[in-house]
């Protein structure tokens, strides 16, 4: 249950097993937290290590063995903000490199006359660059031969797309496959403006 979001925020599986085991057991040695959790001997120092590094767990020295603490829960949302702030400054740095990318990039462009998009990513990133292209060389977006499946799969993400072309005055003419004839008739309104 948990694993999946501590994943998300940048914890690995033997991480989390570590942080749940102290947050059940309390204060500890190594021995009872590499039991509890189900980890290997020879990582759980490693594996305490990082836990220590993110914030996430403490330990005191008694009579000269380290005793390890989970710290409380709430450090987890501070961490996470910590991962936020840190993919934000990444983010600022691909920006800036990205818009020198793009000089180079626009003086070594050329303009295919065809291009091929494969899957459900690269039907999303075709008509999103449609979006944010399209217009500035001017021209109609042409579909041909749209199946009933793939209208149906991608419902909800042409709702807002089509808001958005709309938006940006983008034509769009549409010859729908035989088997999305009725769909085609139902949906020709939302595609005028």
């Amino acid at each position: 249950m948990y694993e999946e979001i501590f994943m998300d925020i940048g914890m690995t599986k033997s991480e989390t097993a570590v942080y749940l085991a102290l947050l059940e057991i309390g204060s500890s040695t190594t021995g009872p937290i590499i039991k509890r959790a189900g980890i290997a001997s020879g990582k759980a120092y490693l594996i305490l290590d990082k836990l220590i590094q993110k914030g996430l767990v403490t330990y005191t020295i008694q009579s000269g063995t380290k005793h390890y603490q989970a710290k409380d829960p709430e450090t987890l949302i501070d961490y996470f903000k910590m991962k936020q702030n840190e993919l934000m400054k990444k983010e600022q740095k691909l920006q800036k490199i990205v818009k020198n990318l793009k000089i180079k990039y626009n003086e070594k462009i050329s303009h295919p006359i065809t291009e091929i998009y494969e899957g459900i990513n690269g039907i999303k990133s075709f008509y999103n660059f449609v979006l944010n292209d399209l217009k500035k060389y001017g021209g109609e977006l042409k579909i041909l031969g749209v199946p009933k499946d793939a209208m149906e799969q991608f419902d909800e993400f042409f709702i807002g797309w089509n808001k958005e072309r709309i938006k940006k005055k983008i034509n769009v003419k549409i010859i729908y496959n035989h088997d999305a004839k009725n769909y085609g008739e139902k949906r020709r309104d939302i595609w005028l403006y």
